[in-house]
């Protein structure tokens, strides 16, 4: 009886314990991901970037203000103005060795992921292409960022880490 006893007080206390626990990461590795290929016009770079909201909302209330919470309900403005001014301070491509202009065009979640959708305009005769990834690398040491580019038919990926941030195609 005394075991019993024991046990049905253990319980609470262990729910208590676990609710006033510190937080944890959710996840054990930082990883973004970017693709970007061309419009079926073939005029335009479509960019689509993938990234743990927890992390992303991390590093935007650090840079820019801490009530920043990455949900649908929560101050859209700021949100969106936060987002397009971290991706063009943290994201450089250069097409045939010219800075592109970047246009952030907005986001959306979907379960622990935020996607982020850019685009250049008035992409044609691409001879080259060279992408500087550093989302992240502010707030995480292990951060990597893989690329995805398709352009021409041709496919090229690579992984982008702290000490080696850009990633270039030929064609």
């Amino acid at each position: 009886m005394k075991l019993r006893s024991l046990k049905l007080l253990l319980i609470p206390i262990s729910i208590l314990v676990m609710g006033f626990a510190p937080k944890t990461d959710l996840h054990k590795y930082y990883v973004s991901t970017t693709d970007i290929a061309q419009s079926k016009t073939g005029h335009n770079l479509q960019i689509t970037i993938r990234l743990f909201i927890d992390d992303f909302e991390d590093v935007l209330q650090e840079r820019y203000d801490q009530s920043i919470i990455l949900n649908e309900d929560n101050n859209p403005a700021l949100i969106e103005n936060s987002i397009g001014k971290y991706l063009s301070k943290k994201l450089n491509i250069k097409l045939n060795g010219k800075d592109a202009t970047l246009n952030y065009l907005g986001k959306e979640y979907d379960n622990d992921i935020v996607k982020c959708y850019v685009e250049i305009e008035n992409t044609n005769e691409i001879k080259s292409v060279s992408v500087t990834n550093k989302l992240l690398f502010d707030l995480f040491e292990e951060q990597q960022n893989i690329v995805h580019l398709r352009l021409k038919g041709k496919r090229k990926s690579f992984v982008l880490i702290k000490e080696n941030d850009k990633g270039m195609l030929n064609f």
